[in-house]
């Protein structure tokens, strides 16, 4: 299985969860940081949660998340079976529980 990230993926998590948005000033969720998103794989890799999902467009995506100090992080890479692929997509700090995360409402859960 190959993962991927387009430029355009970070520009959208950058500029939806990054420090300047206003998500995250509104919510004072903390900020995804390039730093973070250039782990994504492994905050994939150890997640606590991981569940099969559509996304807004109905393409197959795979949700992630794992439970931190008072918060948790949701990374959602879309499902390219022809490529045999997963492609980043998004990725999000949320406060409170991730047993209560809508990401996961939704969604099949695997692990």
């Amino acid at each position: 299985m190959r993962r991927t990230i387009s430029r355009d993926n970070i520009y959208h998590t950058i500029s939806r969860h990054g420090a300047q948005s206003a998500l995250v000033r509104k919510s004072k969720q903390q900020v995804v940081m390039i730093n973070d998103i250039s782990k994504w794989i492994d905050y994939a890799d150890n997640a606590d949660i991981q569940a099969f999902s559509k996304d807004s467009e109905g393409r197959d995506v795979l949700i992630s998340g794992k439970q931190l100090n008072g918060n948790y992080y949701v990374i959602v890479e879309q499902i390219r079976s022809k490529n045999n692929e997963l492609a980043f997509k998004t990725m999000y700090f949320e406060n409170g529980n991730l047993e209560n995360s809508n990401a996961f409402n939704e969604a099949r859960i695997i692990k």
